[in-house]
């Protein structure tokens, strides 16, 4: 683990607690890491909506995937079932990886707004791997 700003450290932090919790009463848990969550209300495609709209440059530089909050309420009633101590973790996320380049653009395009970007295009992106929420989902691939 390697939480990149404090929300991401208080997440791991909350996660230790879980952890320390289950092990000493060995209560069922299972760590639900929702990666890039969208809503209309907040998430990284409405902080990335938002700055084409005010004309911040920003550095759009890497990939996501991102996947609905509303989309998980599946995974997260089937995740009942697969709970235990010490915890497990499982990272919830899409299937795709987008760009995040494309996104600020698609947004320019919806708003009649010029994006402009900082810093070179990466090759590198904060992606998790979400395979082992496909079978609790019941999604095969």
């Amino acid at each position: 683990m390697g939480p990149v700003g404090e929300y991401a450290q208080s997440c791991l932090a909350r996660e230790r607690v879980f952890e320390y919790y289950s092990s000493e009463n060995g209560t069922p848990v299972l760590l639900f890491r929702l990666n890039y969550a969208v809503d209309l209300r907040y998430g990284v495609m409405v902080d990335i909506a938002r700055k084409v709209f005010e004309g911040d440059p920003s550095s759009f530089t890497s990939g996501i995937s991102i996947r609905s909050g509303r989309g998980c309420e599946r995974v997260r009633l089937r995740c009942l079932e697969i709970c235990q101590s010490p915890p497990r973790a499982l990272n919830i996320t899409g299937p795709d990886i987008i760009s995040v380049r494309g996104i600020a653009e698609f947004f320019a395009e919806r708003f009649g707004k010029q994006v402009d970007f900082e810093g070179e295009e990466s090759g590198s992106a904060l992606l998790s791997n979400a395979s082992a929420a496909t079978l609790a989902s019941g999604r095969h691939q």
